[in-house]
């Protein structure tokens, strides 16, 4: 018997090329399956969905055929990116790709929908961070003392004094130049202590309304007040804000999805971190 002979009796040869036959059907049948592009009607719906958002109608056949075509191009180069090893190091597409992992995993809090029990008992826990703020209503004179300057004091106070003569009369006074605004209307104390100063914004609950005060310090000089009106901080009821509340409840419901996500995930990794001794990176 030849060696040609023997050589294919052999089981193991056989085998060998079984094994060899098998690879080379199945890169050719998963290479045939990554050059199919298939384009279904679950596809033809997010087209027409993004085309809809766009133009406020659905589209006509030749531009759904359009946007079939267009989807094709973008496929083709996405695969052929993909196979060139294009997003390997790609820090733009590696943000985006756990972007999206990231909100999967938030989305699956979206399909729960609160009960009307659940809100109320989260909001009850939460009501002081609906309180709504004091505000207040004024207007005012702005005084730039810095104007004076060499130490015109006098010439200071004697317009100070006009000022608020006028302002007493009923009748209208000119001040300095204030880049800010002169009017605030239901204005939240915050936003007057930022543009003015927290000692201004505290003065502003202890003046009389409907009447001028002053003169009032600010962090940028001199004002005479005159408050319109003023509000109490207010505890809105459950209905009041309802929308907010359940949109601040679902918000936090999405972070804490994404947390357990993660906190999953840490049991499927192990993590090698080299430790840094002396300014120098050792492996562990």
């Amino acid at each position: 018997m030849t060696f040609r002979h023997r050589f294919f009796r052999e089981p193991l040869v056989w085998f060998l090329c079984l094994g060899a036959l098998i690879f080379i059907l199945d890169q050719t049948v998963n290479r045939d399956a990554a050059r199919e592009i298939h384009i279904d009607q679950s596809l033809r719906e997010r087209l027409s969905v993004t085309w809809e958002a766009s133009y406020g109608r659905t589209p006509t056949a030749p531009e759904m055929r359009s946007l079939i075509d267009d989807h094709i191009v973008e496929e083709m180069l996405y695969r052929e990116a993909l196979a060139l090893g294009l997003d390997d190091g790609d820090q733009i597409i590696r943000r985006r790709l756990t972007q999206k992992v990231r909100f999967l995993s938030e989305d699956a809090m979206l399909d729960q929908i609160p009960t009307e029990a659940v809100l109320r008992e989260w909001f009850d826990t939460r009501a002081a961070d609906y309180r709504e703020p004091a505000r207040v209503s004024f207007s005012h004179v702005y005084i730039n003392p810095s104007a004076h300057a060499n130490g015109d004091e006098d010439a200071l106070v004697a317009r100070l004094d006009a000022i608020e003569a006028a302002l007493i009369a009923g009748r209208s006074a000119e001040g300095d130049v204030f880049l800010l605004p002169l009017r605030y209307a239901h204005a939240p104390l915050a936003r007057v202590s930022g543009d003015l100063g927290q000692a201004f914004a505290d003065e502003l609950l202890r003046l009389p309304t409907r009447s001028w005060a002053g003169p009032i310090a600010s962090s940028h000089g001199l004002h005479f007040v005159f408050i319109e009106s003023r509000s109490d901080p207010l505890l809105p009821t459950f209905e009041q804000v309802r929308a907010n509340i359940e949109r601040d409840y679902q918000a936090e419901q999405r972070q804490q999805a994404y947390l357990d996500f993660v906190q999953d995930l840490r049991s499927k990794y192990q993590i090698v971190e080299d430790i840094i001794d002396g300014g120098e990176v050792h492996a562990p």
